[in-house]
């Protein structure tokens, strides 16, 4: 990825959108495709309450794969960071991840 923080940003300019930037980062899919335990995962912090914890972030995402990943991240109450690889091996993202996910093109558009 390559901005972090702010939602706010996401509509400050189109000049600073990276249309074919893509993301291989963990998705909440990979936790158990690469097996994960839980205990490596972070909650998410939530805006709100209720039902629509969520909606606004899916509201600002039109990609099919974005909404997925979010939905499913909420549904299991955590998310993944690449530091949760750490618990196979120190080679491990450089020498099995990465290489697999770009092979793969398992990458968030």
């Amino acid at each position: 990825m390559v901005k972090q923080g702010s939602i706010n940003l996401a509509f400050e300019s189109q000049r600073m959108a990276i249309p074919k930037a893509k993301f291989l980062g963990l998705s909440s899919a990979d936790a158990d495709r690469y097996g994960l335990p839980r205990t490596v995962g972070i909650k998410p912090q939530r805006q709100g309450r209720g039902p629509r914890q969520g909606a606004p972030a899916l509201s600002l995402v039109r990609q099919e794969g974005w909404q997925e990943e979010i939905k499913r991240m909420l549904a299991a109450g955590l998310k993944y960071e690449l530091d949760a690889l750490a618990n196979k091996d120190f080679r491990y993202l450089t020498k099995t991840y990465l290489p697999r996910k770009l092979k793969e093109r398992d990458w968030l558009d």
